[in-house]
This record gives structure tokens, sequence and C-alpha cells, in this order.
């Protein structure tokens, strides 16, 4: 009897979800940098404080989502796999 122990939305939660959202908050990102620069009472601790937020989130978004396994019962045996390699 198979048994998964993971939920369906692992991989996507692994492999889908971080590379867009990071990708979209770095657009956002660059999209205001561009805004902002003509402005001449503009400074830069808005764009660094930004860009300060997005790397640490984007560290937090690969440092839970990386680690994440599919877990399977085969056969009496307990399975881990990372969608590369299976112990």
């Amino acid at each position: 009897m198979d048994r998964n122990f993971s939920s369906s939305a692992t991989f996507l939660y692994k492999f889908i979800f971080p590379p867009i959202w990071i990708a979209l908050c770095g657009s956002l990102l660059f999209q205001l940098s561009l805004i902002a620069r003509p402005h001449p009472l503009s400074n830069n601790y808005v764009e660094l404080g930004a860009g300060f937020l997005w790397v640490a989130g984007s560290v937090l978004i690969l440092r839970f989502s990386l680690p994440l396994l599919r877990l399977q019962l085969r056969d009496g045996h307990l399975y881990d796999s990372n969608h590369c390699s299976e112990i």
C-alpha cells in the first residue's frame, strides 16, 4: 500500500512559487527605482530599504522552500525525495 504524507502542492511550493515571487518583487523594485529616479528630492534610502527587504524576503523564501521533501510510505518503508534524488 502506497501512502503520501506530503502535500500534493509540495512541487508548487518548492519550484514554482519562489522564482515567480522573487522575480515579481524584483521587477516591482526595478520599476520603483525607475519612477523615483527623476525626482530631484528623492533620496536613495527608500530604494535601499526596498532592496534590502527584497533580498531578505528572497533569502527567507528560499530558506524555507528549498528543504521541502516529498514523503511516501511504500511497502513498509519510508521514502523521502527532494524531486531529484530519493532515499
